[in-house]
């Protein structure tokens, strides 16, 4: 059950967490090797952190995100959503609502699966 309902949950957070974002277009000012990132057992990769440049109403703006160093490029621009009230929060690298149909779709067919074969047995 809880393979069809995490998926889910974890869909409709995302929206309503950015939904009155706005979009703008962020320009990749630096990106640096982290050497304070301690890699996992499931995450062996390197990471860097990634200054992000955009404006909002005339004014300039720059965050910093964690990062593979594969992932952007000085110079790159990328598109970003921000908090209207707050234009230092942020969000990137969404999921497309066709993707989200169809991560839930799949977990709920797995999840499905699963529930009818634990009843059968």
């Amino acid at each position: 059950m809880l393979i069809i309902i995490l998926p889910i949950g974890v869909m409709i957070f995302g929206s309503i967490s950015t939904s009155g974002f706005e979009k703008t277009t962020a320009k990749v000012t630096a990106v640096e090797y982290d050497p304070t990132y301690i890699p996992s057992d499931d995450d062996t990769s390197d990471k860097y952190s990634v200054t992000l440049a955009y404006s909002v109403n005339g004014t300039a703006y720059t965050t910093d995100i964690q990062a593979n160093m594969n992932d952007y490029n000085v110079g790159q621009e990328v598109q970003i959503k921000y908090d209207p009230a707050n234009p230092n929060s942020i969000s990137i690298g969404e999921m497309s609502l066709p993707i989200m149909i169809a991560v839930g779709a799949v977990a709920f067919i797995i999840g499905a699966i699963i529930i009818i074969k634990g009843l059968r047995m």
